[in-house]
């Protein structure tokens, strides 16, 4: 092996070996994170709306509420199952990289 083989070896694996750092530290952290903290805020906007749902009386005025509401639920759902499946997707993709690397033990969201 040349000098210069020898060193861009080095470098290489220097370089993988600071991406496993930051995978393991900062990145796959920060996805799980995003994807718990989107769970919880979808969790929390669905209960808001469902305390909604029914906060009139039961005239035409509170069933068309109700109705409303009921439509707004499912667009939300809709949105967070979509966002959740790209968090998801993204963290998966982060940890296969990490463990590629010989990082990453934990594999649990």
């Amino acid at each position: 092996m040349t000098e210069a083989e020898r060193l861009n070896a080095k470098s290489d694996a220097s370089a993988r070996e600071r991406r496993r750092r930051e995978l393991e530290t900062i990145f796959v952290p920060d996805a799980r994170a995003r994807v718990y903290g989107h769970r919880d805020n979808c969790k929390a906007s669905e209960q808001r709306l469902r305390d909604d749902q029914y906060r009139y009386v039961q005239n035409l005025y509170g069933k068309t509420h109700a109705a409303q509401v009921a439509s707004e639920m499912a667009a939300l759902s809709a949105k967070c199952d979509t966002q959740d499946r790209a968090n998801v997707s993204e963290f998966n993709k982060l940890l296969e990289e990490c463990k590629r690397l010989e990082g990453c033990k934990t594999t649990a969201l």
